[in-house]
């Protein structure tokens, strides 16, 4: 009888955890975004109402400088000085009271290059907006009008919370990007 209790509950569990993977539901709260206004002269990125509970964005930036050629060897592979290149760091936190918590474990680090090619996040964006796919990216204006992200990549299962994912887009030592945005997970 044990058994089939412990068997039970195994299967109970299962069903449930395959029930949960398949209902991500994510709001977004908030967004907070900073500049440096040598490269980026304006970026509002704002949550559009939905009530389907997919993640939609509104993006409008103007972009006035490149990244430079001798920054990029190949599109993609870094020459021996990696940090002479655009990176973009992307870290989910938990958030408890508002405050960040450790990492989820969903930490990504590319360079602008690899961003175009990306297929879950960053790629789907920069294709929407109808950005050129070359590199080195070109100096220009974007705007995309309530972007559903993809969350056919997205992992499928996250605890049901609030978190905080920080996108920071760095150029040597030059902080050109930060965006955090506040999401709660259903």
């Amino acid at each position: 009888m044990d058994r089939q209790m412990l068997l039970l509950l195994i299967g109970l569990c299962a069903f449930r955890s395959v029930l949960a993977q398949n209902d991500l539901q994510i709001i977004i709260d908030n967004i907070d975004v900073k500049i440096n206004e040598d490269y980026i002269r304006i970026c509002n990125i704002d949550p559009c109402e939905n009530s389907d509970m997919v993640p939609t964005l509104t993006i409008d930036c103007d972009f006035v400088k490149e990244i430079p050629e001798d920054a990029i060897d190949n599109c993609g592979s870094a020459r021996i000085f990696v940090n002479d290149i655009y990176i973009l760091h992307s870290i989910l936190y938990g958030m408890i009271n508002g405050e960040p918590t450790d990492p989820t474990g969903v930490d990504i680090e590319m360079n602008t290059c690899q961003m175009i090619n990306d297929t879950m996040i960053m790629g789907p964006i920069i294709k929407a907006m109808n950005m050129s796919a070359t590199c080195p990216m070109q100096p220009m204006k974007v705007s995309l009008n309530c972007y559903a992200v993809q969350m056919d990549e997205f992992p499928d299962y996250f605890p049901s919370g609030e978190y905080n994912f920080n996108l920071v887009l760095n150029y040597e030592d030059v902080n050109i990007l930060t965006l955090d945005i506040f999401m709660t997970f259903y």
